[in-house]
C-alpha cells in the first residue's frame, strides 16, 4: 500500500496486493487487482489481438476464452467453464493442445475447443476474455467456489484400465498419481520440483 501511495501505477505492487487479498479470501477485491498482471513483471502471455470487446458477464453471448499462462493455470481456471457455458449462447475455448481431449470429455458438448495457435475468425464470437479474468466475474465470493467445488475433470476409462493392468495385478490396490517435476522456465518454477528418490522414501514410510 505504501508503494502504491508513492507510485500509483506501480504494477508489481498492485499485483502483490492482489495475491494478498486472494489469500485472505477477499475475492472481489483480489480478482479486480489481479488484472494488473498485464502491466506487471509477471511472465504471462500476450493479449489477444481483436476488435471485439472483453466479455463483461452479459448472458446469451458468444464468448471466446483464450489462454494467457501455463497449462496448470488452464486446468485451474477450466473449472469455471461449466458456469460460463450456462450463461452464454456459445463458448469457444483456446487452450493447450494436450488439454483438448480431457476438456472435451469433461465439459458440455456445446463447447468448442481449439489449440493455442489456431486462428479464430472474429465473426464467430461476440466478445472475448482471458482465462485468468473469468474468476473476477464468476468467482467473486467464497460461496461462489462452494457451489461448484466438486470434481470437474473426467478420466479416460480405457486408458485407466490399461494402466492398472500394467502396474497392479488386481483391484485390491489404489493407484495415486503425483506430479513431481516441472519443465517450466518461469522464475520460481524449480520450487515445484521434488527429488523423486526423497519422495519415494517418504511414500514408503509406514506412518
Amino acid at each position: 500500500d505504501t508503494a502504491i501511495s508513492l507510485t500509483p501505477n506501480h504494477a508489481s505492487a498492485h499485483w502483490n496486493n492482489a495475491i494478498h487479498w486472494l489469500r485472505l479470501a477477499n475475492f472481489e477485491l483480489g480478482w479486480s487487482l489481479y488484472e494488473w498482471r498485464w502491466k506487471s513483471e509477471k511472465q504471462i502471455g500476450k493479449p489477444l489481438e481483436t476488435s471485439k470487446p472483453i466479455w463483461n458477464g452479459q448472458s446469451n453471448k458468444r464468448v471466446l476464452v483464450w489462454p494467457e499462462q501455463g497449462i496448470g493455470d488452464e486446468i485451474m481456471f477450466g473449472s469455471i467453464i461449466p458456469d460460463l457455458e450456462k450463461l452464454c449462447s456459445k463458448v469457444i475455448i483456446k487452450c493447450d493442445e494436450r488439454l483438448i481431449p480431457l476438456f472435451r470429455r469433461s465439459f458440455p458438448e456445446g463447447v468448442d475447443f481449439f489449440t493455442r495457435t489456431d486462428s479464430i475468425p472474429e465473426g464467430v464470437y461476440d466478445s472475448h476474455i482471458p482465462f485468468g479474468s473469468l474468476p473476477m466475474l464468476l468467482r467473486p465470493t467464497l460461496e461462489s467456489f462452494h457451489d461448484s467445488s466438486g470434481p470437474y475433470l473426467s478420466y479416460d476409462g480405457e486408458k485407466t484400465k490399461n494402466l492398472r493392468k500394467k502396474l497392479v495385478s488386481d483391484d485390491s490396490q489404489q493407484l495415486i498419481g503425483l506430479s513431481w517435476h516441472s519443465n517450466s522456465i518461469l522464475t520460481g518454477a524449480q520450487h515445484r520440483n521434488i527429488n523423486i528418490e526423497k519422495l519415494a522414501q517418504l511414500l514408503n514410510r509406514n506412518n
